[in-house]
């Protein structure tokens, strides 16, 4: 697994903001924060260690135990960059990425890197940063500085044509991009693009609508 202060070196770090417990996407989750467990996980958080020792008792456990009554305390992650990397609990991420789970509750610390504009994913960031707080985007990420503004200018434009339609900006976003990120996997395209990419192509050439 990637380990995200490995990661970190050699980065400036501007602050550590505390989010508090929220409900995130699992495919987000992507390293832990420390080397301590990342040799006990394949790259997709599945166990590597013999289910006869001490680990892999602790895992099949927790799977028993998760089948029977569910996991309910959340893990500790720390997010870098629209990313998750654990603090506490990769066998709880793991047996929830077996079990095939989309989300999982997590208490999340942001690290936030100072600004650097020769530095297209910080940019990025900063831009997803600002969206960010009015939670207008979730599980949403783009490649190319600048789209984050444009996919919201083109919903506004969308709501002055419409204004019969209920919703904030971020609903109508959420709702959109859900519809149209179930049917793009579905469809099983291999682009070497994000969704947010190709779901932002798709609103430029078909225009938005949120319902499917």
């Amino acid at each position: 697994l990637p380990v995200l202060d490995n990661l970190m070196k050699g980065v400036d770090v501007s602050g550590e903001l505390r989010l508090g417990e929220r409900e995130i996407p699992l495919n987000l989750v992507v390293g832990t924060r420390t080397s301590n467990r990342s040799n006990a996980f394949a790259g997709n958080f599945m166990p590597l260690l013999a289910e006869n020792t001490e680990f892999g008792v602790k895992w099949c456990n927790l799977y028993n135990s998760h089948i029977e009554e569910g996991i309910r305390d959340p893990i500790r992650v720390y997010e870098y960059l629209n990313r998750y990397y654990v603090q506490e609990g990769n066998k709880r991420v793991s047996v929830l990425r077996y079990c095939q789970a989309v989300t999982v509750y997590a208490k999340v610390t942001r690290l936030i890197p100072k600004r650097n504009p020769n530095n297209r994913d910080i940019s990025i960031y900063y831009e997803f940063l600002d969206f960010d707080r009015r939670e207008i985007f979730s599980n949403l990420w783009f490649s190319h500085r600048g789209s984050f503004t444009r996919l919201v200018d083109i919903v506004r434009d969308y709501q002055a044509i419409h204004p019969e339609e209920a919703g904030s900006t971020a609903d109508l976003i959420r709702e959109g991009y859900n519809s149209f990120r179930a049917a793009y996997h579905a469809a099983q395209f291999n682009i070497p693009i994000t969704t947010g990419d190709a779901f932002l192509e798709y609103v430029c050439v078909f225009g938005f609508d949120p319902r499917p």
